[in-house]
């Protein structure tokens, strides 16, 4: 007994050979022969395991898609976890030192570890700052330019704080009971 192992038929080759017995059997005035019939059918049964095949790699393939979704959410996850603990690391190496500021705080290569301020302050403001955004932006010019009914348009008006006025009078020693200058600092060295 010798087993033959069917070829796989493509679905776009199936699908052309369905197409091609198809018309034979419209154009044929005569009755079907009995190849034609099981030509047929052997065809729809190609189209039926290619749609088969193809369905069974989309499961496949979704499932792989989740699995690497889960496996991001995963090294986020990781990823987040050691950021806080080099936060954590960090901001308590710096109290270390503030703490006790005269000890020579070197490496064993003779290296300074050491907490300075930073250039730039940042500005600490008690005005909070709204999240609002404006969408649909356009030009009038190029309204104009299209015809654009005025009725589609309207006007958006916000008030927003001049941050670099706030901060040069802050640096000018101007003091302001909503917004201050605050020099944060960093660990060198570590």
């Amino acid at each position: 007994m010798v087993i033959e192992a069917k070829k796989k038929v493509p679905l776009e080759w199936a699908a052309l050979a369905l197409v091609q017995i198809s018309e034979q059997i419209e154009e044929s005035e005569e009755h079907l022969d009995a190849a034609i019939v099981a030509a047929f059918s052997d065809i729809q049964l190609s189209v039926a395991e290619a749609i088969d095949r193809r369905k069974g790699l989309k499961s496949y393939l979704q499932m792989m898609v989740e699995r690497c979704k889960a496996g991001k959410a995963e090294i986020n996850d990781t990823q987040k976890r050691f950021e806080r603990i080099l936060e954590k690391l960090t901001e308590d190496t710096k109290k270390v030192i503030e703490a006790n500021p005269s000890i020579p705080y070197l490496d064993s290569f003779g290296k300074k570890v050491s907490v300075i301020k930073n250039g730039q302050p940042r500005l600490d403001m008690k005005v909070s700052e709204s999240t609002k955004t404006v969408s649909h932006i356009v030009d009038f010019a190029e309204c104009e330019f299209f015809g654009v009914d005025h009725k589609y348009l309207k006007t958006v008006s916000f008030v927003a704080i001049d941050t670099e006025r706030l901060k040069a009078d802050l640096k000018a020693g101007i003091i302001l009971p909503f917004a201050e200058l605050v020099f944060s600092t960093q660990l060198r060295g570590l």
